[in-house]
């Protein structure tokens, strides 16, 4: 509808429209990276906590408390702090997008009302209204896109997390030559078990 107006305006809105898109783009670019650190300290605030629950009596007894408190508070610091930058991000996308949708709006009503002046080009004043209530009617769509953008790289953080989890190699094989079991007669014995995680030496020679 609005090609067939004017053609001339309707190029120069889309002149405008990379400018905006940029300017959405360099707010919203870094919400999937500060989302995935979120679910990061998020995870690792539960993880803390439930380790603090489940081995109280150790701690205890190592008198590790203030240790595990300080960790505990430093996670849940930086957590809040990139919560805080998120939802500012966030926040800042509706009324820039409503700022530039004005600013847009007034260019065209500028570079129309110079069409019209000039007549060569066939805009008409009752036309160059038509225009603009067209145009207004597509300001409130964009603005919810850029909103659904911002939600969009949220989600997306969210799914790449899942995904980690779900798509990890299990790197634990099964031994081709273990015995397979298929009764259970008295008891189980361990003898000489060790086990290491990451080149450290968890059990050795437990029987």
């Amino acid at each position: 509808t609005l090609f067939i107006i004017s053609f001339q305006l309707t190029l120069f809105v889309l002149l405008c429209i990379p400018v905006v898109a940029f300017v959405i783009g360099r707010i919203t670019r870094s919400l999937k990276r500060q989302s995935q650190d979120v679910a990061k300290y998020y995870s690792e605030s539960v993880s803390i906590l439930d380790e603090t629950l489940s081995g109280l009596r150790v701690i205890k007894a190592f008198n590790s408390e203030e240790l595990l408190k300080s960790r505990f508070f430093n996670n849940n610091e930086v957590l809040l702090n990139t919560k805080n930058k998120i939802g500012y991000r966030r926040d800042m996308a509706s009324p820039v997008s409503e700022l530039l949708g004005v600013m847009i709006f007034a260019a065209i009503l500028y570079f129309g009302g110079q069409l019209v002046l000039d007549e060569k080009f066939g805009l008409t004043g009752s036309l160059l209204l038509t225009y603009l209530g067209v145009f207004y009617n597509m300001i409130n769509p964009t603005k919810s896109l850029s909103t659904s953008f911002s939600n969009m790289r949220k989600g997306s953080a969210a799914i790449d997390r899942i995904e980690e989890v779900l798509k990890t190699p299990n790197i634990i094989d099964e031994n081709e030559q273990g015995k397979q079991l298929h009764t259970f007669h008295n008891s189980i014995e361990l003898r000489n078990v060790s086990f290491s995680y990451d080149g450290v030496d968890v059990l050795k020679n437990i029987s």
